[in-house]
């Protein structure tokens, strides 16, 4: 984390991406890296380094939860502005916050601004779908769907 800290404020690019067009932020939230996502916060004065999707239309925020990594999602969660919240193939972040069974997270989703109320994934397949399919259809999770 000392080594990013050092990069960040000796004007390294954090926009700059790689060949599948995912960007520092993509790797460090795949990687569920929280601190050193909140080091960059701290350190970057670019408030669209979020929002920055790679070419597969995935933000930071997507990666996150399309690879279970709850903290950097709960990280991004707390940004007015987090870019895109579906990815290509039409899953919401909700529907990923579902599938994982993660209720801190989907009740982040559902409050965020950006939040979108019955979006179905390319498939017709809705947020009680997708929880009934992944056995997360219970409880939180539940209560919060309906």
């Amino acid at each position: 984390m000392v080594g990013v800290k050092i990069l960040v404020q000796h004007g390294a690019r954090l926009d700059i991406s790689d060949t599948m067009g995912e960007i520092t932020l993509h790797h460090i939230c795949i990687q569920d890296k929280s601190d050193t996502l909140e080091t960059i916060f701290r350190l970057t004065s670019d408030p669209t380094i979020a929002t920055l999707a790679d070419h597969d239309g995935n933000t930071p925020l997507l990666d996150c939860l399309s690879h279970g990594s709850h903290a950097c999602a709960m990280a991004l969660l707390e940004l007015e502005d987090i870019g895109q919240m579906i990815d290509i193939y039409g899953w919401y972040a909700a529907h990923h916050a579902v599938k994982m069974g993660n209720t801190e997270i989907l009740k982040a989703v559902l409050k965020h601004s950006s939040s979108v109320k019955g979006v179905k994934t390319l498939e017709g397949k809705s947020l009680e779908t997708i929880a009934m399919e992944a056995s997360t259809w219970f409880g939180s999770i539940k209560s919060l769907i309906r």
